[in-house]
């Protein structure tokens, strides 16, 4: 997926890039208003992340990294700032990440192909950073291979290099390996649509595990670290809206708590 262009990010983020290069010369405020009528159909997560996205674009390699990272990240800016995150007071930089985190990731990126670009950041933040660190650790000890085999450096070397055809249909559907390899596949296997490994984590979430979520929830809201009112609204909007991105937030706010939870037992 990270090398061959098989997650969305492949191809909304350059078509966000051209989308936004022809507004560059806006106020910061009027591409934020433009930013919101193209998200006017998306959820309201979505939509407030375009806004981010207008609102600090910028021409060039380090435009690019700014897009990726808002489309990757789990909170904008304003729910970050909801929940008592800011970024300058905690010394991090637009992205809220520390200058070390991002060094050079824009080295030698080839702005016509903003895919490519994606490609790499997809390498090196999500791959490398939890992919690897989480699902491929764990893969590993249970002898399975996940996606090690194709993390081969002459393998990457040679994808890397290809540019312009990466996603080719603008659709997230590795391209490249499905046609590098036709006498190898049956065209029904070729054919399909991209399916992940996802669990039905939500469903659980407002289901069975309902009780242990609002309890961890209300531990990270006592914390005193996060805003406690930005905390539950991550947890109320999640229950308006289950299958949405607030999925995701909320999982992550529920697994703080039950962290804490289990580390003050501990102790």
């Amino acid at each position: 997926d990270e090398l061959f262009g098989g997650y969305a990010s492949g191809y909304d983020v350059p078509r966000l890039e051209r989308a936004l290069r022809q507004l560059a010369f806006l106020p910061a405020g009027v591409r934020a208003l433009v930013g919101a009528a193209m998200g006017a159909r998306s959820s309201a997560t979505a939509r407030a992340k375009l806004v981010d996205m207008a609102r600090t674009f910028r021409r060039g390699p380090e435009g690019v990294l700014s897009l990726y990272l808002h489309r990757r990240r789990l909170l904008n800016d304003e729910a970050l700032r909801a929940c008592g995150l800011d970024a300058r007071a905690l010394g991090l930089d637009e992205n809220y990440l520390g200058p070390e985190s991002t060094a050079g990731a824009t080295r030698d990126q080839d702005t016509e192909d903003v895919a490519a670009a994606v490609s790499r950041h997809e390498s090196r933040f999500y791959m490398r950073n939890m992919l690897l660190r989480d699902s491929d650790t764990n893969g590993m000890a249970h002898s399975l291979e996940i996606r090690v085999p194709l993390l081969d450096t002459r393998l990457m070397d040679l994808a890397y290099r290809v540019q312009g055809v990466r996603v080719p249909v603008g659709v997230a559907n590795k391209h490249l390996l499905r046609a590098a390899f036709p006498e190898l596949l049956r065209p029904e296997i070729a054919a399909q649509s991209k399916r992940g490994f996802g669990l039905p984590i939500r469903r659980w979430m407002i289901g069975p595990l309902r009780d242990l979520c609002e309890g961890a929830i209300d531990v990270s809201a006592g914390l005193g670290v996060l805003r406690a009112e930005g905390v539950r609204e991550t947890w109320r909007a999640f229950l308006a809206e289950p299958e949405g991105p607030q999925g995701t937030r909320a999982c992550v706010l529920c697994g703080l708590g039950v962290y804490w939870r289990q580390a003050c037992s501990a102790a």
